[in-house]
C-alpha cells in the first residue's frame, strides 16, 4: 500500500498498528544447555481491518552466557490464512510472499538489560552450507538479557482473509555437523577393489615405450596405486575394463557422504573414454575432448542421493582396438560422511488476532441493461442517482463471493453513467461462456461512461477486473490480484483511463490491452505477475504508457506486441524490461520510447530510423528499430527480459557484450539481415541468440550457456552463418533450427552438455550445412527431424547420452566424414529415406546404428567404400565390386549387417580402418570489390556454397552461373532473395562462376583435392568453364584438339569486366573463362 492509500484508510477510520520490533540473537553452541531462550511477539491487536499495514514488534532474548547456531526464522500464521513464511538471521529472504517484508533494524542493543552483546561475522566458515543464512553470527556474554539483532515485519493484510487468525515466531537452530572420512592409499592392500580386464594394483614404476602417452611420473602418494595396465600402456581389447567398489552407506544417522580421489587421465582422443557408474548408471564422463595429461586432477562424487543403501561404484574404461595411450590411474581414494546434530526449537506463544471486513456481503450481481441500474442490482442511491454524469449510480461497499457464478459483478450494454467503488470481489469461479460469463471479479461488456474507484479483484480464475468493448472507462486506485490470468484486461475497449491501480501477483499479466487503443496507463504498479507487468499486444495502437512501477514480473515489464504508435514514457522497472515484438516495420518504428524509461536504474536506449553511430555505454536495454550500421558494444545487461532488441535493422555489429539472466533473450533479431554478432557472452535465458525472419547474418565467436530454450535459435531465416562460437553449453539445445531455417551454415563450434539437442534441425529446415562441430556430451547431439537434403559433413558426435545422430521422418540428407563414438546409439535412422552415410567412424557406441526404412544409402559404392565401424569383424583378403578379385583393397569382403531396424539396411562396403580424408591442399584466389568471374581448382568435399565460400563469409552477395543447356542458362544464388527463388546450390570444380564481392581486397581460401584427370563437356556455343588444374598452360595448348574457336577471362579493369585472349595468353588457376566451341566436344584436362 502506497502513502496515499495509507491516508485514505485513515480517513475511513481505520487503525494502523504500532511498529513491534523482533530481537534475535544470535548463536549458541551446545542448545542442550541453553538455560533461557525466550522468543516473544508484543503490541500485537487483536483486530485488524482488511487493507490495515501490520508492523509487527517481538523479542528473542538469551540468558546471560549462552550462545546458539541459528539456522533461519520462521513466521507462522494459521487460521483464515495460512502463511509458512522463513528468512534468515541478517533479514534476507528465504521463503516469504511478496507482501510480507523484513528488514534488520540493527545489529546491537547495548542498553536492554543490564549488559552488552556484540555482532560477529565469521566469513561463513563457521557452518559453511549447514545453515540457510550463509553467515555465522555470535552473541557475546553480558549480564542479563541482551538483545542484538533487530527485524521489522510489515504484513499487508489485503493478501490475508477476513476471519480469525494466530501468529508465532519460532527460531530454527542447529549444532554443526560431525564428518567422518575413511581413505584408501592403496600402500598395504587394494582397498578391496575388485578387477576385471586391465585394471592392475601395485607398486608403480613405468616401463613403457610409446612416446606418445603421457604416463604419471610417480603415485600420487607412495608407491602403490590403481590403474588400467599399470606400467605400460593399456591394451587394443574392444571392450570395458571395470575398476568396482561397494559402499556402506546404511548408517541412518548419516545425512551426506562424498567420495573423492585423484587421477591422472591419458586416454586416444575421442575414441577411448572412461566413465564413473553408480549402481549401473552413468554419473560421470571423464572427459569431453583429449587434453593431454599433465598433473594429477582430484575428483568428486556426492553420493548423498545413495544413503540408506549400499552403492556400487564402478570406474569404467572403454579401449578400441586401434592405438592406446598410457591410461587412468586412481589413488587417494576418500570417503567422507557427515552426521547432522539435533535440530532445536524455540517458539514464542500462539498470538490470536482477526481480519474484519468494512464490506457488506451481498449476491453476485448482474446488470444487463441500464433498466437495471436499481436497488436489487447493488445500487446504493437507486433512489437519488439518475445514471447522468453529474449524479451517476453508484454501487458501492460489497463483499462479493463469486463462487459457482462466473461473475462477481457483470454490467453489460450501457450507456448510462455509473461508479463501482469500495468493492471486495473474489472467487468468480463456476460458469464460463464468453462473453458474457468470464469468471472475472469485476466484467464490463458493451458498455461506457463507467468508473471504477478503489476496488479489490482477486482470487479470480480470469481476471480481476475485466472490460471488453467497452469504452470510456476510468480505473483510479483499484487493486487487481493473485488473479488466475490478468489483473486488468482490456479487449476491444478504447479511451480508456487506468491511472494509481495496483495489478500484483497475477498468473499472466499484470495489466493486459487486446485490441484496444487510445488508452492511457499512468502511475500503475504491476509487480511479481508470471509474464508481463503490462502487455499491449494485436493492434492495440496509440495507447500511452508512463510513470508506472513495473518489477520482478517473470517474462517482461512491458510487451509490445504488434502494436503501432505507443508512447512509453518514464517507466520504472527492476528485473525486467521491455520486449518489442512485430513482423511490419510500423510496429517496430512507430513508438515514441524515450530513455526515461530505466531498467535496473540505467536507461532504456530505442533508437529508430538511424544510420550509422554507436550506443552509448550504461544501458539497461537497447532497442533498435530500422537502423543500419549502428554498432552495439561493450554493454553489460541483466534482467531485462530481452537485452539487445533488432528489428527491421541491418549492417548492425553486436559485439563484445554480457547479457545475463534476461528471461526472453540474450539478444534477439527480427526481419534484420547482413548483422554481425561476435564475441558476446549471453547466459541463462530463454534464447541466448535468436533470430527471426532474419538473414544472411554472421554469428561467431560467442558464448550462450544455460539457456531455458536454446543457445542459438533461427526460426523461418536464411543463409546465416554460425561459425567458432565456443561455448554453447548447459541449454536445452545448443542450436536450433526450425520454421524453414534454410541455407544456413553451421561450422567449427563447440556444442557441449545441453540437456535435449547438442543441434535440432526441425520442419523444412532444409539445405542448410552442418561442418566441423564438436558436439559432445548432449543427451542427443544432431537432430533432425522432417528437414531434407542437409550436408552434415566432419564432425565429432561423442559421448551423447542418447543418440549421436538421429533422422526422423527426413529425406536425401547426406552424412560423410563424421566420428560418431560413445553414444548409447551411434546413428539412429527412423521414417528416413534416401539419405547417404558413407566414410563416417562409428566406434564405441552402444548399439552403431538403427534403419527401420531399409531405403537408405550406407555406402557410396565401390571404391569409394563406406563406413568404419569398430565392431566389424569382417576379413580383407579380396578386392573388387564383389570382392571377389584376389588381393586386398582396405574394404571389407563382407558387408556390415548388424544396423538394427529390420529392415536388411547393411553397408555393402565397410572400410577395414578408420576412415581418414586425403591431404587437402590450399589454394587462395585474390578477389577485387564488385564483380569476379573466377573457378576452383581443386576437387571440394563439400560442394555446397557457404561451405566453399565460408573463408569470405559477409563479404560476397551474388553468384551467377552459366548452364549452356539449360533454357534459362543463368542460375544465381543472391543473399537478397529467400533461400526457394535461389537455383543454384553447388560450385564445383569444373565451373565458372560470377561472384560480387562488397568489400575490398579479400581472399577466397579453398581446400581441396587435386586430381590427375578431368573430363569437361562443352557444347555448341558459349560454355563459361573452371580450370581444374594447378598448372599453367597456353590457351593454344589447353584447348589443342578441340573445337574451341574463342576464350574470354574476366578482367575487372575492361567495361563488361571480361576480355577476348588469343593463343598465346596463359590459363592461371582460379581464373574463369567464357568458351565458344562451335560443335560439342570434350575438353580432357590432365597436365
Amino acid at each position: 500500500m502506497n502513502l496515499k492509500e495509507n491516508e485514505s484508510i485513515k480517513k475511513k477510520g481505520i487503525s494502523v498498528v504500532a511498529a513491534l520490533i523482533l530481537l534475535a540473537s544470535i548463536y549458541v553452541i551446545t542448545p542442550s544447555n541453553v538455560r533461557g531462550v525466550y522468543v516473544t511477539i508484543n503490541n500485537l491487536n487483536g483486530s485488524y481491518d482488511k487493507g490495515d499495514i501490520i508492523e509487527i514488534i517481538g523479542d528473542l532474548m538469551i540468558e546471560n552466557g549462552e550462545r546458539i547456531p541459528i539456522d533461519y526464522i520462521q513466521l507462522i500464521i494459521s487460521g483464515a490464512t495460512q502463511v509458512n513464511a522463513s528468512f534468515n538471521v541478517d533479514g534476507g529472504v528465504i521463503s516469504m510472499p511478496p507482501w510480507i517484508n523484513v528488514s534488520l533494524l540493527s545489529e546491537l542493543n547495548p542498553n536492554y538489560g543490564y549488559g552488552y552483546g556484540y555482532y560477529y561475522y565469521d566469513s561463513g566458515n563457521r557452518y559453511g552450507y549447514d545453515h540457510l543464512c550463509g553467515y555465522g553470527y555470535d552473541f557475546g556474554y553480558g549480564y542479563g538479557y541482551v538483545g542484538v539483532l533487530r527485524y521489522l515485519i510489515t504484513i499487508n493484510t489485503d493478501y490475508l482473509n477476513v476471519g480469525a487468525h494466530t501468529m508465532q515466531l519460532t527460531v530454527v537452530a542447529q549444532a554443526s555437523s560431525s564428518e567422518s572420512s575413511v581413505t584408501f592409499d592403496f600402500e598395504a592392500d587394494n582397498g578391496g577393489f575388485t578387477q576385471t580386464n586391465d585394471w592392475e594394483w601395485g607398486a608403480y614404476g613405468w616401463v613403457g615405450t610409446n612416446p606418445d602417452s603421457l604416463p604419471p611420473p610417480s603415485a600420487h602418494s607412495g608407491s602403490n596405486m590403481w590403474g588400467t595396465v599399470l606400467n605400460n600402456d593399456y591394451n587394443n581389447i574392444g571392450d570395458w575394463s571395470n575398476l568396482t567398489y561397494i559402499i556402506d552407506l546404511t548408517d541412518s544417522s548419516i545425512s551426506d557422504a562424498q567420495l573423492n580421489w585423484w587421477d591422472w587421465y591419458d586416454l586416444w582422443e575421442t575414441w577411448d573414454h572412461g566413465e564413473v557408474y553408480v549402481n549401473g548408471v552413468e554419473v560421470l564422463d571423464m572427459a569431453t575432448e583429449y587434453i593431454p595429461a599433465s598433473a594429477w586432477i582430484q575428483e568428486a562424487l556426492d553420493l548423498s542421493p545413495y544413503i540408506g543403501s549400499t552403492p556400487t561404484v564402478m570406474f569404467s574404461m572403454y579401449a578400441t582396438t586401434v592405438v592406446s595411450r598410457a591410461g587412468w590411474y586412481i589413488d587417494d581414494v576418500v570417503l567422507t560422511t557427515t552426521a547432522p546434530q539435533p535440530v532445536y526449537t524455540y517458539s514464542s506463544p500462539i498470538y490470536n488476532f482477526n481480519i474484519s471486513g468494512f464490506y457488506i456481503p451481498h449476491l453476485p450481481i448482474r446488470i444487463n441493461s441500464n433498466a437495471d441500474f436499481d436497488e436489487a442490482h447493488g445500487v446504493v442511491n437507486w433512489a437519488t442517482g439518475n445514471g447522468t454524469v453529474w449524479s451517476p449510480w453508484i454501487i458501492e461497499g460489497w463483499d462479493i463471493n463469486g463462487t459457482g457464478y462466473g461473475y462477481c459483478i457483470y454490467i453489460g450494454n450501457t450507456t448510462e453513467y455509473f461508479d463501482v467503488k469500495t468493492c471486495s470481489l473474489h472467487n468468480a469461479d463456476g460458469l464460463y461462456s464468453a462473453p458474457y460469463f468470464q469468471r472475472s471479479g469485476l466484467h464490463l461488456y458493451n458498455v461506457q461512461n463507467g468508473h471504477l474507484t478503489d476496488n479489490q479483484g482477486f482470487a479470480n480464475p480470469r481476471y480481476g477486473i475485466y472490460l471488453d468493448q467497452s469504452n470510456y472507462i476510468s480505473l483510479i486506485e483499484n487493486k487487481a490480484l493473485n488473479n488466475g490470468i490478468h489483473g486488468i484486461g482490456l479487449t476491444l475497449s478504447d479511451y480508456c483511463t487506468l491511472k494509481e491501480n495496483s495489478a500484483s501477483n497475477n498468473s499472466w499479466s499484470g495489466i493486459s490491452l487486446v485490441e484496444s487503443s487510445y488508452n492511457i496507463i499512468n502511475n500503475n504498479t504491476a509487480n511479481w505477475n508470471y509474464m508481463q507487468g503490462i502487455v499491449s499486444s494485436s493492434s492495440s495502437d496509440f495507447n500511452i504508457i508512463g510513470n508506472n512501477t513495473l518489477n520482478s514480473n517473470v517474462r517482461a515489464g512491458i510487451y509490445l506486441f504488434r502494436s503501432h504508435g505507443l508512447s512509453i514514457h518514464n517507466n520504472s522497472m527492476v528485473n525486467n524490461g521491455i520486449i518489442l515484438y512485430g513482423y511490419s516495420l510500423d510496429e517496430w518504428n512507430t513508438h515514441n520510447i524515450d530513455n526515461l524509461n530505466n531498467v535496473n536504474g540505467k536507461p532504456v536506449i530505442y533508437w529508430k530510423n538511424i544510420t550509422g553511430g554507436t550506443i552509448p555505454s550504461g544501458a539497461g536495454q537497447v532497442l533498435l528499430a530500422n537502423c543500419t550500421n549502428v554498432i552495439v558494444m561493450n554493454q553489460t545487461i541483466y534482467n531485462a527480459s530481452g537485452a539487445i532488441g533488432v528489428g527491421f535493422s541491418h549492417y548492425t555489429n553486436i559485439n563484445n557484450n554480457t547479457a545475463q539472466s534476461n528471461f526472453y533473450y540474450g539478444a534477439y533479431l527480427v526481419e534484420s539481415g547482413n548483422n554481425t554478432i561476435s564475441h558476446n557472452n549471453f547466459s541463462s535465458s530463454n534464447d541466448g541468440f535468436d533470430l527471426m525472419r532474419s538473414d544472411y547474418n554472421t554469428i561467431h565467436n560467442n558464448t550462450a550457456t544455460v539457456c531455458n530454450w536454446a543457445g542459438i535459435h533461427l526460426e523461418d531465416s536464411i543463409g546465416n552463418v554460425i561459425i567458432n562460437n565456443s561455448a554453447i553449453q548447459g541449454n536445452n539445445h545448443g542450436i536450433y533450427l526450425h520454421q524453414s531455417s534454410k541455407l544456413n551454415t553451421l561450422q567449427n563450434n563447440l556444442i557441449s552438455y545441453n540437456g535435449d539437442d547438442g543441434i535440432y534441425l526441425y520442419g523444412n529446415t532444409d539445405d542448410n550445412n552442418i561442418a566441423k562441430n564438436q558436439v559432445i556430451s548432449n543427451y542427443c547431439g544432431l537432430h533432425v527431424r522432417s528437414a531434407d537434403n542437409n550436408n552434415i559433413t566432419n564432425n565429432i558426435f561423442n559421448q551423447n547420452t542418447n543418440y549421436g545422430i538421429l533422422l526422423d521422418s527426413s529425406i536425401d540428407n547426406s552424412i560423410k566424414l563424421n566420428n560418431v563414438s560413445a553414444n548409447d546409439r551411434g546413428i539412429y535412422l527412423y521414417s528416413s529415406s534416401d539419405n547417404r552415410i558413407f566414410h563416417n567412424n562409428f566406434g564405441g557406441n552402444a548399439d552403431q546404428a538403427f534403419d527401420n526404412t531399409g531405403t537408405n544409402f550406407w555406402d557410396n559404392g565401390y571404391p569409394s567404400g563406406g563406413n568404419y565401424w569398430s565392431d566389424y569383424n569382417g576379413t580383407d583378403i579380396y578386392s573388387g565390386p564383389g570382392q571377389n578379385q584376389t588381393g586386398s583393397d582396405g574394404i571389407g569382403d563382407t558387408p556390415y549387417d548388424s544396423i538394427q531396424g529390420g529392415s536388411g539396411a547393411q553397408d555393402n562396403y565397410p572400410l577395414m580402418g578408420i576412415w581418414t580424408p586425403p591431404e587437402n591442399e590450399t589454394f587462395e584466389i585474390p578477389l577485387s570489390l564488385g564483380w569476379n568471374l573466377i573457378s576452383l581448382p581443386l576437387i571440394q568435399y563439400d560442394e555446397s556454397i557457404n561451405a566453399v565460400l565460408s573463408s569470405i563469409a559477409g563479404k560476397w552477395d551474388y553468384i551467377q552461373a552459366y548452364n549452356t543447356t539449360d533454357p534459362d542458362h543463368w542460375r544465381t544464388f543472391s543473399m537478397y532473395k529467400p533461400g526457394n527463388l535461389n537455383d543454384l546450390s553447388y560450385i564445383d570444380h569444373k565451373m565458372s562462376f560470377w561472384i560480387h564481392i562488397t568489400e575490398p581486397n579479400v581472399t577466397l581460401s579453398v581446400q581441396g583435392n587435386f586430381t590427375n584427370t578431368t573430363n569437361i563437356q562443352f557444347f555448341a556455343g558459349w560454355n563459361l568453364i573452371g580450370y581444374p588444374t594447378l598448372t599453367n598452360e597456353t590457351v593454344g595448348n589447353a584447348f589443342f584438339g578441340t573445337s574451341v574457336d574463342r576464350v574470354m577471362v574476366g578482367d575487372t579493369l575492361e567495361p563488361y569486366n571480361i576480355k577476348e585472349v588469343g593463343p598465346a595468353y596463359v590459363m592461371k588457376p582460379g581464373e574463369g573463362y567464357w568458351v565458344h566451341a562451335p560443335f560439342d566436344t570434350i575438353w580432357v584436362v590432365d597436365w
